[in-house]
């Protein structure tokens, strides 16, 4: 399986806090996403809600 990608995020507000966002790639994204949901199904609103824009 892929590994998620990671991305280092800097906030506009405050220079002194790291942000990190795993975005998983290849063939078995959708896998590592339906397993990270039934880990946490807060997961599955976080990725609705980053869809959405809401």
């Amino acid at each position: 399986m892929d590994a998620p990608e990671e991305q280092i995020h800097q906030s506009e507000e405050d220079d002194d806090v790291e942000m990190w966002q795993y975005v998983p790639y290849g063939d078995k994204w959708f896998q590592y996403f339906y397993r990270r949901v039934r880990e946490r199904k807060e997961n599955a609103l976080f990725a609705l809600r980053a869809v959405t824009g809401i």
